[in-house]
């Protein structure tokens, strides 16, 4: 227990109480907005209790937080299992190199938290939640974006907009998406980018932005400045996803998009993102497939609060009960499909959501085809 502390106490606070006032502020704000938004649903947090624990003593995911070097290899391995199950066996060698590939683009730290422990339970520190890991992406992009004195302006007038949006005041025409590309003039994919890494995680948490909270006060002034703001963006994006739900997907979405989707956009915008990278030296079928397995492999493990799926995958997925994993896998391949110009040729979700029912197999292969 006591060489599980440290880490368990970095996993929960990420910054130690004693680090400087800047930082504390930071987190302090954030534990705030976290308050005001209990009432969200979806994503379950990585910093929520469950009360069943595992009742495996050998936990994956306690593995892959005690052993952050081999993060990549671990997640790689659980990837490949599911190129094995969901896809021909042609398939498997580029699935594994596309999904290697992939994970190295994603500079990414993995955040595993344990469950609060019963007094009355023994060995505690055994039990880690499946449903309590996640991902913190694209670190070194984050870090060069939140440095830029130009970010500032950017999220000034984001925070502005989103704030009347939030309030109620709708602006006539407003959306997301297109305020990046028609007000700021970025290209599609330098939109993409942007929503992808400031947005990755717009649950109550906001785990991003904790973590990249660890020594603020050794950031430069910009860095500290955006974040700030980033946190105030996010905070607006938050209210409107629990007292304004109905206008969330026309809001946060492009214009285009099916509003058949949770209210959990990073599902669309980090898989775009990935298949933009990935397209560079991959296919359009492996770029499409890398985020689409990722999105995939995480919503099977996290499916249960146990380690029932971490290596396993069920046969099926059933409607209503698992409709919003339904919907966050298919959130991909649509993020997927937008990114490729291609949407037009996108399977309506009643469609897919009928595969599901049928096999995985049957609906992963049915949106990769098309």
């Amino acid at each position: 227990m006591a060489k599980l502390l440290p880490i368990i106490i970095f996993s929960l606070f990420i910054v130690n109480q004693s680090q400087a006032s800047v930082e504390n502020e930071f987190l302090d704000s954030l534990g705030k907005i976290e308050q005001i938004n209990q009432a969200q649903n979806g994503f379950v947090s990585p910093l929520e209790v469950e009360k069943s624990p595992s009742s495996s003593k050998f936990n994956l995911f306690k593995f892959f937080a005690e052993n952050r070097l081999l993060s990549k290899e671990s997640i790689h391995f659980l990837l490949f299992l599911r190129c094995k199950a969901f896809l021909a066996f042609y398939h498997e060698p580029i699935c594994s190199t596309t999904a290697y590939r992939m994970l190295e683009m994603m500079d990414f730290a993995i955040k595993v938290n344990p469950k609060a422990p019963s007094p009355l339970e023994k060995d505690s520190q055994d039990y880690w939640r499946s449903q309590g890991f996640t991902f913190i992406s694209f670190k070194t992009e984050f870090i060069k974006i939140l440095n830029d004195p130009h970010t500032t302006i950017y999220l000034e007038s984001l925070v502005d907009k989103l704030a009347k949006v939030a309030q109620g005041n709708k602006l006539v025409g407003w959306n997301f998406f297109t305020f990046h590309v028609k007000e700021l003039g970025m290209s599609q994919n330098e939109a993409i980018k942007y929503i992808a890494v400031l947005f990755q995680d717009i649950s109550k948490v906001t785990l991003h932005l904790r973590y990249f909270a660890k020594d603020l006060d050794s950031r430069p002034k910009e860095f500290q400045t955006n974040l700030f703001l980033l946190r105030d963006a996010i905070s607006f994006v938050q209210s409107v996803k629990v007292f304004n739900p109905d206008l969330f997907a026309s809001t946060f979405y492009p214009p285009s998009v099916s509003t058949q989707l949770n209210n959990n956009f990073y599902h669309f915008y980090v898989p775009a993102y990935l298949f933009n990278s990935l397209k560079e030296i991959k296919s359009s079928f492996y770029s499409s497939m890398g985020p689409l397995l990722l999105t995939l492999t995480y919503e099977i493990i996290t499916l249960k609060d146990d380690q029932s799926y971490v290596l396993a995958s069920p046969q099926k997925l059933i409607s209503p009960e698992h409709d919003y994993k339904m919907r966050d896998i298919y959130a991909s391949y649509l993020g997927t499909q937008f990114a490729k110009n291609e949407y037009w040729k996108r399977v309506d979700f009643p469609i897919v959501q009928e595969a599901f029912g049928e096999s995985i197999f049957k609906a992963f292969n049915l949106m990769l085809k098309n």
